[in-house]
């Protein structure tokens, strides 16, 4: 039996200044899915969701229900140029 994972990936996005006043914070948002493929899709929503504060992919990774953890970071940016 192969060990449960799940997938997470964090989208942060800039503080949004006007005329040197900030008007929005800055802030991030972390998801999770159960397959890494789906993780893709959701980072894609979020990434459009956020495109005016300048949102970009921060992290992401595969932790193993026994605390085994992966970088998926640069798996999922060559995936989101794909979907470009």
């Amino acid at each position: 039996m192969n060990p449960k994972s799940e997938f997470y990936a964090t989208i942060s996005w800039n503080e949004y200044i006007v005329n040197g006043r900030v008007e929005a914070p800055a802030g991030e948002f972390t998801i999770y899915r159960n397959r890494i493929d789906w993780l893709v899709e959701g980072t894609i929503e979020y990434l459009a969701k956020w495109k005016g504060r300048g949102a970009y992919l921060e992290t992401a990774s595969e932790e193993y229900e026994f605390g085994s953890i992966i970088d998926r970071t640069e798996y999922v940016k060559s995936q989101l140029k794909g979907s470009k």
